[in-house]
């Protein structure tokens, strides 16, 4: 991304809940110590990821479509005039569920988790560069984009591109 003064507007939702976070969490990492007679309190080990996959599924189905209606909406724009809806790519369930219920047709949601598996926060700019690459280079797309997950947090984006210089996606 890069300024420019006759660029579209970008138009941001941003939100968090910790409520989530031991849902979702690695107990004994980052600064937070966990004693000995503590490491398996709970049932699992603290070192490791842990997930109440179940919790985050909910979470994600009841957050995120209303996280896009909210985005579209500040953006003044309806799901009809999204090129692409682009998700977090956690579950192609989950992905098609919340595609379904605001609106985005199934051909203008990429996904791409069989390919390649859930990468984390690269999943988004993953899409923009294997599926939306050759298209996202020789024409303007209105993106509708929306991240999710750890402890519970979301971000949606609206934006209108110009082509773009994609890099090459070079897979190891």
């Amino acid at each position: 991304l890069e300024a420019d003064a006759s660029a579209a507007p970008i138009h941001f939702v941003l939100g968090t809940d910790g409520g989530g976070a031991r849902n979702l969490i690695v107990q004994g990492g980052g600064f937070r110590p966990v004693e000995p007679d503590e490491r398996r309190a709970e049932g699992y080990d603290p070192d490791h990821l842990y997930m109440d996959g179940g919790a985050v599924f909910s979470f994600t189905l009841k957050a995120v479509p209303g996280l896009i209606r909210d985005t579209l909406a500040r953006a003044g724009a309806t799901a009809d005039e999204v090129d692409a809806l682009v998700l977090h790519q956690a579950n192609r369930f989950m992905l098609n569920h919340i595609a379904k219920k605001v609106g985005v047709p199934p051909e203008r949601t990429p996904i791409n988790i069989d390919r390649y598996g859930n990468t984390s926060s690269a999943t988004i700019p993953l899409v923009l560069t294997t599926d939306l690459a050759e298209r996202l280079t020789r024409e303007p797309m209105r993106l509708m984009m929306a991240g999710f997950g750890v402890g519970y947090s979301w971000g949606g984006v609206h934006m209108t591109t110009a082509p773009l210089a994609c890099a090459e996606t070079v897979i190891l």
